[in-house]
């Protein structure tokens, strides 16, 4: 048995890794330097299967965004809306959050979800989209049920006072 006193890559193989890392790299600069804009919007629509509802603005769903793409699971923010907190500071906001939860399981069950103009979130983990339930809109349902106040920003209302 040889033991080699070599690293594994060999004088040739290093100057296609340095050419890898320049490509990884440089990718990495272009995309990390650009600001998100209606490119990084996939306007939908996207069948969605709903895996479980989180709070009354935030699904756990799988979906298809491409026929080539695999099917994917993923926390879905629902754009332009937000509801109370189920962990919140004041019963009524826990109780208002368990009435928003449930709305949003009523809505959803038997129905055909759709998402529309999907995003990055600011969190990693998820992403926000404008999302349907049998052409009913769940942001403005949620709003006209006094479940949820509309996004206006970063500020946004508390639910105990």
């Amino acid at each position: 048995m040889r033991i080699r006193t070599k690293s594994s890559v060999e004088k040739g193989d290093t100057k296609y890794l340095v050419l890898a890392c320049r490509i990884i790299a440089f990718t990495i600069t272009l995309f990390s330097s650009t600001s998100s804009s209606a490119v990084d919007t996939l306007p939908g629509p996207f069948s969605a299967n709903v895996l479980r509802v989180i709070q009354g603005d935030t699904l756990y769903v799988e979906a298809q965004p491409w026929e080539t793409m695999p099917v994917t699971e993923t926390k879905v923010r629902i754009a332009g809306v937000y509801t109370p907190d189920s962990r919140g500071r004041c019963q009524n906001e826990r109780n208002l959050a368990r009435r928003a939860r449930r709305l949003v399981e009523d809505a959803l069950w038997d129905g055909e979800v759709k998402l529309f103009d999907v995003r990055h979130a600011t969190y990693a983990s998820r992403v926000v989209a404008r999302v349907e339930v049998d052409g009913v809109d769940l942001a403005r349902a949620l709003i006209e049920g006094g479940l949820g106040r509309p996004v206006t920003g970063h500020e946004r209302v508390g639910w105990c006072d």
